[in-house]
């Protein structure tokens, strides 16, 4: 298994946004306080297992642009479709197949 930061820190970012959350049952109070998601915002981990990241079926899971676009104001890399000629910066690669992109 290979630990990843990028997707740890993205499953912390959506526990923490439900932390505050009381509609989840039908049993919880509005008046009382609950620690919703609290073990994974604190301390959960994501691992990918690589055998299984590489099989074909799971091929559309890891899906993102993957031509270097630059950066952003915060130094974080931009990535870009890489059918976007004038966008992509560096070496052009083949885009991603319409199956591996998002419904919305």
């Amino acid at each position: 298994f290979v630990y990843s930061e990028y997707l740890t820190g993205e499953m912390r970012s959506m526990a923490i946004k439900d932390q505050q959350r009381k509609d989840l049952t039908l049993d919880m109070k509005k008046d009382h306080l609950y620690f919703v998601g609290q073990h994974l915002y604190l301390s959960g981990q994501v691992f990918i297992n690589p055998m299984v990241a590489s099989l074909p079926e799971h091929a559309h899971l890891f899906a993102e642009h993957g031509c270097f676009g630059g950066k952003d104001d915060k130094g974080q890399k931009i990535h870009v479709d890489c059918s976007h000629a004038k966008h992509a910066k560096g070496e052009m690669l083949t885009p991603l197949p319409e199956s591996f992109k998002p419904l919305t």
